[in-house]
C-alpha cells in the first residue's frame, strides 16, 4: 500500500485499515460471502486505496474457494467501481493497485471500471449492490464555486453542510 501526503483543501482523510476492515465486516462483504463474485460494488472517493485492495482481495480469495479459474476471477474484478478525483492521487493508487496484482496473484488488469472524476459529475449506468468508502470532509463554504453550483442539485446539501453529505445522497441514489 502507498502512504501519501494528505490534502487537506480536498477533504482528504485516509481510513485506517482496521476502519475499512469493520466497514466491509458490516456489510458482510468478505471471502465467505460468495454474491460478492456476482455483487456489484462501488468506492466513490477511493484516495489511497484502502478499500479496493480489500475488495479485490476478498474477490480473488472468494474466487479460487468457489473452484474459479484465474480469467473467470479477473472477471469479477471489473464489478469493482472506483472513483478518485485528485489526479495525482487516482494515478499513484491505480499504478500501484496494479502492481499488487500482478507481483501479488499473477494478475494482468487494466481495471476499467477505476475512473478519475469528480463524484458529482458520475452518472452510473447501473445500479450497486455495495457502496462503501469514506468520503470528503470539506464544508461547501470551502469548496469552489464550480463545486458548490453542482451541490445545489442535490436535496441533502442546504445551508453549511459538508460535501460527505452530498456523497450519502448520491450513494443511496446509486444503490440497486
Amino acid at each position: 500500500m502507498i502512504v501519501s501526503v494528505v490534502k487537506p483543501e480536498l477533504g482528504q482523510v485516509w481510513t485506517p485499515d482496521h476502519v475499512a476492515d469493520k466497514m466491509l465486516q458490516l456489510i458482510d462483504y468478505n471471502i465467505d460471502n460468495v454474491d460478492i463474485l456476482n455483487s456489484t460494488i462501488l468506492e466513490p472517493s477511493f484516495g489511497e486505496g484502502v478499500f479496493l485492495y480489500k475488495i479485490y482481495d476478498a474477490i480473488i480469495n472468494a474466487g479460487y474457494a468457489a473452484g474459479l479459474s484465474q480469467s473467470s476471477i479477473i472477471k469479477k474484478l471489473n464489478n469493482v467501481w472506483g472513483i478518485e478525483y485528485d489526479e495525482e492521487r487516482f494515478d499513484e493508487t491505480v499504478k500501484s493497485i496494479t502492481k499488487w496484482l500482478r507481483d501479488g496473484y499473477g494478475f494482468e488488469v487494466s481495471l476499467p471500471h477505476l475512473m478519475c472524476m469528480d463524484t458529482l459529475d458520475f452518472t452510473p449506468y447501473i445500479k450497486f449492490d455495495y457502496i462503501v468508502g469514506n468520503p470528503p470532509y470539506i464544508r461547501v463554504h470551502d469548496l469552489p464555486e464550480e463545486m458548490r453550483q453542482k451541490l445545489k442539485k442535490l436535496s441533502s446539501t442546504t445551508g453549511t453542510s459538508d460535501l460527505y453529505i452530498a456523497f450519502y445522497e448520491l450513494g443511496l441514489s446509486w444503490l440497486e
